[in-house]
């Protein structure tokens, strides 16, 4: 028989070690599974219980996007940027008819833009202007009502 380990295989590990354990009480997003490995409840992704993978990935750029996204609240956005209905990773801009990355980065610059700006703006007036022509028509309407 041969004596040399396997390369590429990952062996089962039963106990965890100090580090591995500290790594899992410091990231409340990572959960053991029944099989042994890492699940990252943000992203799903798994990995094997070793200390370097789970660095690597939580120090990673999938990583630090997803729990950008996760972070950031679109919500704040909503009159005016609405999820998109075909793609759950856009999002659609009511003014500009433009659809938006789900990314921070591109939601902060599409709201900062002049043509944005420009159109809320536009749109804030009209609605102010709208809510003006209602309240001074319902006073005219109930003088034209009271006709002898």
């Amino acid at each position: 028989m041969d004596a040399t380990p396997r390369v590429g295989r990952p062996r089962r590990v039963t106990a965890m070690d100090a580090g591995l354990k500290a790594f899992l009480a410091s990231h409340a997003d990572a959960e053991v599974l029944d099989n042994g490995k890492v699940r990252c409840t943000l992203t799903g992704h798994e990995l094997p219980p070793r200390l370097d993978a789970l660095q690597a990935y939580w120090g990673g750029k999938n990583y630090r996007n997803r729990a950008e996204r996760a972070a950031y609240d679109f919500s704040k956005h909503e009159p005016w940027l609405v999820p998109h209905t075909k793609s759950e990773h856009l999002l659609w801009c009511t003014l500009t008819g433009r659809p938006v990355s789900r990314s921070p980065k591109a939601v902060e610059g599409h709201v900062h833009g002049l043509r944005f700006l420009k159109l809320r703006k536009e749109a804030r007036a009209k609605a102010k202007a709208a809510d003006a022509g209602e309240a001074g028509g319902k006073e005219a309407g109930s003088a034209d009502e009271f006709d002898p």
